[in-house]
């Protein structure tokens, strides 16, 4: 139970009932990809970002040295300028229905893959037997486990697998697969803010299950 952080202060003893109850709904953050890659760049926000700038240099969509002040912007820590910088890629990828986008997402992402022992917290959560659900938008849970990738963009499916009805990862940002379901910027998220399917699950989470938060930082 060590590798889960709880929020409001439960006890070890609270945590396990909530867990032998399956009433947990554990939502996996960056952290554990990062871990489970072994410190992978683009398992990371700001790295899967600074790939997304080179991306855009490969395409030749580098213009008077932009590549080069969105990697200052990364390294500034100011979220506002991280999310602008997040904004700017997506824009040159054409973002969300380009192809571009799509490749890019593939490469990055979509490549990522569980590396020996490090993997250990992922199966782990996984042995809880209880729904999971990701901020993350690889597939290092569904390598682990088998399960399928459910999106926010699927509200019928994925309120199944807040129940506990039908078995799957939950992807809360969105699937490297899907394009259309990734959240990234600040006009993805204000597409998910809009999107009645996405709030209507967003909401149903506390209501169905206690939230167990692991991987996670000061960004929680």
């Amino acid at each position: 139970m060590t590798a889960i952080q709880s929020i409001g202060g439960l006890l070890e003893d609270d945590l396990r009932r909530i867990i032998a109850e399956r009433k947990a709904l554990v939502i996996v953050g960056a952290g554990v990809a990062i871990g489970a890659t072994n410190n992978a760049p683009t398992a990371s926000w700001t790295g899967l970002l600074e790939s997304g700038i080179d991306y855009c240099v490969a395409l030749g969509r580098d213009k008077t040295g932009w590549a080069d002040r969105r990697r200052l912007d990364l390294g500034s820590g100011n979220l506002d300028e991280l999310l602008s910088v997040a904004d700017q890629v997506l824009n040159r990828l054409q973002a969300p229905s380009g192809g571009d986008f799509a490749t890019w997402l593939r490469k990055s992402v979509g490549s990522l893959r569980v590396h020996g022992p490090s993997g250990d917290v992922l199966k782990a959560l996984v042995d809880l037997g209880v729904p999971l659900a990701t901020t993350n938008y690889d597939g290092l849970l569904e390598e682990v486990s088998g399960l399928q990738p459910v999106t926010w963009r699927n509200r019928s499916l994925a309120e199944q697998v807040l129940r506990g009805d039908e078995l799957g990862i939950l992807h809360l940002h969105g699937y490297w697969n899907d394009p259309e379901s990734v959240v990234l910027g600040t006009r993805s998220y204000e597409r998910v803010g809009g999107d009645a399917h996405a709030q209507a699950i967003l909401r149903g989470l506390r209501l169905v299950r206690n939230l167990l938060f692991v991987g996670f930082g000061a960004g929680l």
